[in-house]
């Protein structure tokens, strides 16, 4: 498998860790609606989670709630890949 230096297209600053566990996104874009997903791996200032909301877009605000503790992310990309829906974020201040 080709290192991050080999690949030109790889684009993180951070290395990230696996992670799972069930979170719910809130967003007031989204008329407060709550979206459930999938936590896929984290680093210190994001993480990229599966979920159900195709519509999540690049810039907008959210609430990550997770083990009864909630904190703020924006939504750097979404992509949609054979019927899955996965986003990448990064922590915003509180």
């Amino acid at each position: 498998m080709p290192t991050r230096a080999e690949c030109p297209a790889e684009r993180r600053a951070e290395s990230r860790s696996r992670a799972s566990g069930r979170i719910c996104l809130r967003s007031p874009d989204l008329a407060a609606r709550v979206i459930c997903g999938e936590l896929r791996d984290v680093s210190p200032h994001g993480f990229r989670a599966a979920h159900d909301c195709p519509g999540l877009a690049s810039g907008q605000i959210v609430w990550l709630e997770q083990d009864g503790a909630a904190r703020r992310a924006r939504v750097v990309w979404t992509r949609i890949a054979a019927g899955l829906v996965e986003s990448g974020f990064c922590y915003l201040a509180a």
